[in-house]
């Protein structure tokens, strides 16, 4: 890619809404239910996709997946690390909102419901 010296470049970062469908296998992975493994991988492909070419449609330099896969980035490290468990916390809706309930809804079906897990264990570092 060569850099362009006569604009900004613009990029994209977090998460970007998902399909209904998408979001419910998320959660069920999430919560470490059984989901249809074949099928989240068709969504999920399915998702970047569209989130790729909506964001060149806008004219956006550097595309990113959207998290399309992630129920959200805060969620997701008990994925990537080991050292995460225990009962999991459910956070109550952020109050810088509270006046904006159709925000906040909109806000849930960016990444559907989330519940974090805690440090129940040394996390390894490498």
């Amino acid at each position: 890619m060569q850099l362009s010296t006569d604009r900004i470049l613009t990029t994209h970062v977090g998460s970007l809404p998902r399909p209904p469908a998408l979001v419910e296998i998320l959660v069920k992975k999430d919560h470490g239910e059984p989901f249809d493994h074949a099928e989240f991988a068709r969504l999920t492909t399915q998702a970047v996709a569209d989130i790729v070419a909506h964001q060149v449609a806008v004219g956006i330099d550097v595309v990113s997946d959207g998290e399309a896969s992630k129920i959200g980035y805060a969620t997701y490290i008990k994925d990537r690390l080991t050292g995460f468990g225990g009962e999991p916390f459910v956070p109550k809706p952020n109050r810088d909102v509270a006046d904006y309930p159709s925000f906040r809804e909109r806000m849930l079906q960016f990444t559907g419901p989330q519940s974090f897990a805690g440090c129940a264990a040394p996390v390894p570092f490498n």
